[in-house]
C-alpha cells in the first residue's frame, strides 16, 4: 500500500507524520487513503484519522484509424437515420390522411348549414404540421446524403 503523495500528512495534535492505515478502492478510478497517528493516538484517548480522496486521471488517447467499432457505429448511425426517415414519412402519410378526413368533415358541416370555421382552422394547423414534417424529412435526407 503505497500512498500517492510523497509525504504523509502530519498529525494535528503532535505534528508527527501519520501512518497509512488503509486504501479503499471505490469505483473504477477512485481510491481513498486513510491515515492514522500511532504516536500520540490523538491525545486524551482520541485517534486522529485523515482520509484523502484520489481520482485517477484518464489518459488521452490520440485519434486512431477507423476500427471495426467505428465502422459499426457508422452503420448504426445510418440505420438510425433511416429509422428517423421512415418515421418522418409515416408522419407525413398520417397527416395527409387526417387532412382528408378533415376535408370531409368541413364539407358535411357546410352542407348541413353549420359553422365550419373551427374545422377550417384545424385543417390549416394540419397543413402547417405537414409542412414541418416534410422539411424535417428533407433535412434528414440531406444529412443521409452527406454521410455517404
Amino acid at each position: 500500500m503505497q500512498p500517492c503523495v510523497s509525504h504523509p500528512p502530519l498529525c494535528p495534535a503532535c505534528e508527527e507524520p501519520m501512518r497509512l492505515r488503509r486504501v479503499i478502492r471505490r469505483a473504477f478510478a477512485e481510491r481513498v487513503e486513510v491515515w492514522r497517528c500511532d504516536i500520540c493516538g490523538g491525545g486524551k484517548g482520541e485517534a486522529f484519522w485523515i482520509a484523502r480522496r484520489h481520482t485517477a486521471r484518464t489518459k488521452r488517447v490520440p485519434a486512431s484509424e477507423p476500427t471495426v467499432r467505428h465502422l459499426r457505429s457508422e452503420v448504426m448511425r445510418r440505420s438510425a437515420t433511416q429509422r428517423l426517415l421512415d418515421e418522418a414519412e409515416e408522419a407525413i402519410r398520417h397527416c395527409r390522411r387526417h387532412q382528408e378526413r378533415q376535408l370531409v368533415i368541413i364539407e358535411k358541416r357546410e352542407r348541413g348549414g353549420h359553422d365550419a370555421s373551427q374545422a377550417r382552422e384545424l385543417l390549416r394547423t394540419l397543413h402547417q404540421l405537414q409542412v414541418e414534417h416534410e422539411s424535417h424529412r428533407d433535412r434528414l435526407q440531406a444529412e443521409a446524403g452527406e454521410a455517404e
